[in-house]
């Protein structure tokens, strides 16, 4: 073992010893070195017989202006360095008027007979057989057929679709 080695130990052996036995009792406060250790002795008695006082918490707002933060002075404020987006202006336009739905229904034939067309008409797994003045579902109203096209109005809106059903025969 050479002198490096035990200086190094001794010091290591002396840090242990003043963790493990030295005095732990903390310190009350500072005191000058005028003071003998009689008056030492009263002025730490003294303190410990005070009350202490502990304040309340301030309100952050008060801490912290109002002020401050509109002018952009605020510690950690929030900084954009982004352009601002243009404003634009949309003019309040008038939603369109309503519009009738599609017509749900497909054409599977039509039959001429005594001079009247017989129009049949599929709805997902419903058939419907329709003459002119004929309501579907009250929702629909025939209002003519003559082909290649028949007319349908949808009765909620009042409004007439087309409806394509292939050429007389």
């Amino acid at each position: 073992m050479n002198r490096r080695q035990a200086f190094f130990g001794l010091v290591l052996f002396s840090a242990m010893y003043l963790a493990f036995f030295a005095d732990k009792t903390p310190i009350m406060g500072l005191v000058s070195a005028s003071k003998s250790p009689r008056s030492l002795k009263t002025d730490m008695r003294s303190d410990l017989n005070q009350n202490i006082v502990i304040d309340t918490l301030a309100v952050r707002e008060r801490l912290i202006s109002s002020a401050g933060r509109k002018e952009g002075l605020a510690m950690f404020g929030l900084q954009n360095w982004n352009p601002l987006p243009p404003v634009l202006k949309i003019p309040a336009a008038a939603s369109p008027p309503p519009t009738a739905p599609p017509l749900p229904f497909q054409f599977i034939g039509k039959k001429f007979e005594d001079g009247v067309y017989e129009v049949y008409l599929a709805n997902g797994e419903k058939v419907y057989t329709v003459n002119e003045k004929t309501i579907i579902e009250n929702l629909y109203r025939v209002d003519s057929i003559q082909p290649p096209f028949m007319k349908i109005t949808y009765l909620p809106l009042d409004q007439s679709q087309t409806l394509s059903i292939g050429l007389a025969e």
